[in-house]
């Protein structure tokens, strides 16, 4: 019975390039909130109370980008239970501190609807009222106000128009083909998902609730506040960061004989040193992607002082320095990314390459070779360094058609151990050649190691379409297959000297945003 009344409850711009693209490029759909946006709007919703970790199945921790997803399978469904119910005992114990007194029927009634139109994000119907009205008068006759309050945030917590995000435009719905606005509610929703990871703020909501958010001045006027929200500012960060996968390094594995300075502690600090450089960048080096790629100012503390060669510095905290501008330069030179992006026993050239391709170059995934080709090659490569070995991939003919890409950039880091540290002889005792001819923007590129890659990285016209693509992609959830967008979101891109912020900015007040279209 209960679960039958848990869904019930749940019912100045140019032109061309510098001009949006006024066809919507996505068709109407439902979203299904990510795990971290259901805590974050719990803790919205509810203040400081604890929320059992969800794992929605196929995801993994920090994924950057979510595609559209509808169902709530089975482990899905008790993941919501069992955290709906957590949250509701916590509450139900102490009903109090939703600032009512526990005998203010008429305010814990109030409390009730407030809660239900911001957690579904719209004014609530009548229905649902009633419904939600019901639930708490069972709940008050079988166990007091504690008990009613319970049994509501229960519901509220596992309902449909909680756990999904409506993005169809008003009722009723217009032929197929036919470009529909999104409500002010449904803007608000998209703008707190993208921007906060959460419901809409108060500010966000008032400009719903009165239509205003519908004009266009007024939305990029709220989206300018909003990126100037701390919170926002550090959820862009961790955009970032997952992006490139940094979190990673918490969870990387590392041969404790080989590196037994790797320790938790270490582990924190590198990615303390990634993520407080990326906070600097965004938000007081004008976001550039040059100076994400380039710059040899970061932030090392004692323990990542003894990475990078510099015993001088002993602050317990991470401390701003400059770093060797001959060996360091940009977050690929950071222990961070090249630790996470190496071996569990030493660097590993393509797993480097990989990472440059995938991230900045938007190359597909060449997959592996198979098993049998692997174990036919294996004692002909055993005695192999790695250079030797990335030698041996790049000018074999079956390798080098998937290497001879791989490979280059992933050479141009050989400077840096398993841990990112730097060497002038590898494991072998032969010098280090971190030279490498990339193909960048349809042309051959000689670099010389790490700094001339990253120089040319930044340059690049194909890593700039690249990482607009897949921030696009982020704010989305879909690819962008309009050319007409991203030529607009890449030429914002470049007018602002490759932001990473315009991009979310741009994105945020284009018609892609709050347009959507019917299909058949």
């Amino acid at each position: 019975m209960r679960w039958l009344i848990l869904v019930a409850a749940g019912c100045g711009i140019d032109t061309g390039f510098d001009t949006p693209p006024s066809a919507a490029s996505l068709p109407v759909r439902v979203q299904l909130v990510t795990d971290a946006q259901y805590r974050n709007a719990v803790h919205d919703l509810l203040g400081d109370v604890k929320v059992p970790a969800l794992h929605s199945p196929g995801t993994t921790p920090d994924q950057f980008i979510h595609e559209d997803v509808l169902a709530v399978d089975a482990p899905l469904l008790v993941q919501y239970r069992i955290a709906a119910e957590s949250i509701a005992a916590e509450l139900a114990a102490d009903p109090g501190r939703l600032g009512c007194d526990a005998a203010d029927d008429r305010c814990l009634r109030i409390w009730i609807d407030r809660l239900a139109v911001r957690a579904f994000r719209r004014p609530i119907y009548a229905s649902e009222h009633d419904q939600l009205a019901a639930l708490y008068d069972a709940g008050v006759a079988g166990g007091g106000p504690g008990a009613g309050i319970g049994l509501v945030v229960e519901a509220v917590l596992q309902a449909p128009s909680f756990v999904y995000r409506t993005e169809i435009g008003p009722p009723p719905g217009a032929p197929p083909g036919t470009d529909v606005e999104l409500t002010p509610y449904e803007l608000a929703s998209e703008l707190g998902a993208l921007l906060l990871d959460s419901i809409p703020d108060d500010a966000l909501w008032a400009a719903a609730r009165d239509g205003s958010l519908a004009d266009r001045d007024v939305l990029a006027a709220q989206v300018d506040r909003l990126l100037g929200l701390p919170r926002v500012r550090d959820h862009l960060v961790d955009v970032v960061l997952d992006w490139l996968e940094v979190p990673a390094i918490f969870t990387a594995g590392k041969d404790a004989m080989k590196y037994p300075e790797m320790t938790p502690e270490l582990r924190a600090s590198m990615y303390g040193e990634t993520r407080q450089f990326v906070a600097e960048v965004l938000w007081h080096r004008r976001g550039s992607l040059r100076v994400l790629l380039t710059s040899n100012e970061s932030f090392i503390d004692a323990r990542l002082a003894e990475i990078y060669g510099m015993r001088f510095i002993t602050a317990d905290e991470l401390v701003p320095v400059i770093l060797d501008p001959r060996r360091r330069g940009g977050i690929l030179t950071q222990p961070s990314v090249l630790a996470l992006a190496a071996t569990p026993q030493s660097e590993s050239i393509v797993r480097r390459g990989l990472f440059i391709e995938r991230k900045l170059l938007c190359q597909p995934d060449l997959g592996r070779p198979p098993f049998s080709t692997i174990a036919a090659v294996a004692s002909q490569v055993a005695s192999l360094s790695e250079a030797q070995y990335s030698v041996y991939r790049t000018t074999t003919a079956y390798c080098a058609g998937c290497h001879g890409a791989i490979d280059p950039p992933g050479r141009t880091l050989h400077h840096f151990d398993g841990l990112g540290r730097w060497r002038n002889i590898d494991a072998v005792d032969d010098d280090i050649d971190a030279t490498a001819s990339l193909m960048l923007d349809d042309r051959e590129r000689e670099v010389d190691g790490a700094l001339a890659m990253a120089r040319a990285l930044a340059d690049s016209d194909q890593v700039a379409h690249c990482v607009v693509d897949q921030l696009a992609h982020y704010a989305l959830g879909r690819t962008v297959d309009d050319p007409a967008l991203s030529d607009y979101l890449y030429s914002s891109f470049d007018r602002s000297e490759r932001d990473l912020v315009a991009v979310f900015r741009a994105l945020a007040t284009a018609p892609v945003f709050r347009m959507r279209r019917e299909v058949p």
